[in-house]
């Protein structure tokens, strides 16, 4: 019985955080509309945590502490590391 109250409880945390989420890309969409600075930041960083978490796997495989089949993904990160930097190099903040 405990376990079912565990998924119920989990569920119900997961829907509330996904629309909490929701709720606020919504809302930063629009504020990254009129803010080209905020959006090129933004972009950064997400290009900089698919470069750190992609750099952290290949550390893990090469020191031996995960298998290679973890490097799987490394292709579609670097696809996205590429997305990223591109757009935020396309960014034109007008000069003051």
């Amino acid at each position: 019985m405990s376990t079912l109250a565990f998924a119920i409880l989990g569920v119900a945390v997961t829907t509330a955080l996904l629309i909490w989420g929701s709720l606020r890309v919504f809302r930063d969409a629009e504020r990254l509309q009129r803010d080209p600075k905020a959006l090129r930041r933004r972009l950064l960083l997400f290009g900089s945590l698919y470069v750190a978490s992609s750099v952290f796997a290949i550390f893990q495989v090469a020191t031996g502490n995960s298998p290679p089949i973890n490097l799987i993904g490394i292709p579609i990160a670097a696809a996205l590391i590429w997305a990223f930097l591109k757009a935020a190099g396309n960014v034109e903040i007008p000069r003051p």
